[in-house]
């Protein structure tokens, strides 16, 4: 591990660093990634990489030992590490009952999506599935009221949403 300098004395790890992909590679390194992983990910996407895998483990350790990067990725693993020790908060059934209603929206947003990308009916039928599965558990959920959902009432949802997926997309025809 790298001793504190003079240098990193002056240095705020808290802060992250000006250069984005030393920034990424330190990200990497304080999830774990072995240092060739890490400057790997820093690569920005459909660049061309001519190096080999040993140049990426150097080039990687090289930037690990910089000062700046050091301190940061210290720092980074302590916040992972606090954040771990800390106890999570307890939902309450109302805070269940939001999540599940938006990841329900967030579901049929995603079956219209596809419905209009024209993606093919049994991947419609799969999506299909999954959103009446999750309405079905929604459907057991205790409303903030007191009521509970009716588990037909949530299947009834579904009807507009999945009219449509006996009909073909015009570009499957």
């Amino acid at each position: 591990m790298n001793r504190l300098t003079p240098e990193m004395a002056d240095l705020n790890p808290s802060k992250p660093l000006s250069n984005v992909r030393h920034e990424q590679f330190a990200l990497c390194r304080a999830r774990g990634m072995t240092y060739g992983e890490a400057w790997k990910a820093t690569i920005p996407f459909g660049a061309q990489y001519k190096g080999g895998d040993n140049a990426l483990r150097v080039t990687g350790f090289k930037v690990a030992q910089r000062p700046e990067v050091a301190a940061r990725v210290a720092f980074l693993r302590e916040q992972d590490k606090k954040a771990a020790q800390q106890p999570d908060e307890a939902l309450s059934h109302a805070d269940v009952i939001r999540l599940n209603l938006e990841v329900s929206e967030a579901m049929e947003t995603a079956y219209r999506a596809a419905d209009a990308a024209c993606v093919p009916p049994q991947k419609l039928e799969s999506l299909k599935r999954v959103l009446a599965a999750h309405l079905s558990r929604q459907g057991k959920l205790e409303q903030p009221d007191g009521l509970k959902r009716d588990k037909v009432e949530s299947l009834a949802a579904l009807e507009p949403l999945l009219s449509n997926i006996s009909k073909k997309c015009a570009c499957q025809t």
